[in-house]
């Protein structure tokens, strides 16, 4: 703008140099000067404008460069937020996966403890229970533990049944000492009695349930010569090879079930020992 402004000046003045024709030599002189100050003003000004435009060149490019870094830096930051939060996800699955495991493990070892304190508890009320019985057998007094104070033990029941299934009711619930002296008593006061030899039975299934087979062995035998013609035989001796499996004498126990075979073909107990004699081959 300043240039244009700069040439119409000029050109203003040799107009009017022009038409006057009468000026004087300094005056044509200053006009000259003058107008050579303007071209210089004009150049510099010129000079001053590119300058100008070349800076805002450079400002407009660094500009551009570090907008384009910004975005390479924003994209790498979210990709980086994106992997840690991808990180994160795998970190709280880890987390809860071992958490789960860990609560799977603490339950699973607290069951244990705890069936292993019941085995315990277990093989301690048995050895009680096969301490008393021993002591028993062998004529000592019982131990304060070993005794039962129940009332209705010490109360005397008039008729066979009753007490048939007094003793009866103390098997049926595991109170297996109990159950034993209840039957002894019955035997004792009706060893006449149709039930005699299921009383006599069931006094051998305590010992077997007590896991007590050597002295099973013997009440079942009991029941196989006392009661030969009771109802009771062969069970009692399906029972008895069952002992001597456990005590790992297969032998006697096959020899056993064999007999029972052999002479009750059709008999229950017969085919559970075929099944069972099957299982060894």
């Amino acid at each position: 703008m300043k240039n244009i402004i700069y040439g119409l000046g000029a050109a203003v003045v040799f107009l009017f140099v022009a038409v006057t024709g009468c000026v004087m030599p300094d005056r044509v002189n200053m006009l000259e000067n003058r107008i050579a100050a303007l071209e210089m003003e004009n150049t510099r000004q010129a000079r001053k404008d590119k300058s100008t435009v070349d800076q805002l060149n450079r400002v407009e490019k660094a500009v551009r460069e570090n907008t384009k870094k910004i975005k390479e830096n924003n994209a790498s930051i979210k990709a980086e937020m994106h992997n840690l939060k991808l990180q994160i996800r795998q970190l709280r699955g880890v987390i809860e996966e071992s958490g789960h495991k860990l609560e799977t493990l603490s339950e699973k070892k607290m069951q244990e403890k705890e069936e292993k304190i019941e085995r315990l508890g277990r093989k301690i009320r048995e050895n009680k229970q096969k301490i008393t019985a021993l002591e028993e057998y062998m004529g000592f007094e019982p131990t304060a533990e070993g005794k039962e104070n129940s009332p209705k033990e010490k109360e005397e029941l008039d008729t066979p049944e009753a007490l048939y299934k007094m003793a009866k009711s103390h098997f049926d619930n595991q109170k297996f000492q109990q159950a034993r002296k209840t039957f002894d008593k019955f035997l004792n006061k009706y060893p006449k009695s149709d039930k005699a030899d299921n009383a006599r039975f069931w006094i051998a299934d305590t010992y077997y349930r007590e896991q007590w087979y050597e002295k099973a062995i013997l009440e079942y035998q009991k029941v196989i010569e006392e009661y030969s013609k009771g109802n009771k035989v062969q069970a009692a001796l399906l029972k008895q090879g069952y002992s001597f499996f456990e005590l790992g004498e297969n032998a006697n126990a096959t020899l056993i079930l064999n007999e029972l075979i052999k002479k009750y073909p059709d008999s229950k107990e017969a085919k559970i020992a075929e099944k069972k004699l099957e299982g060894l081959d």
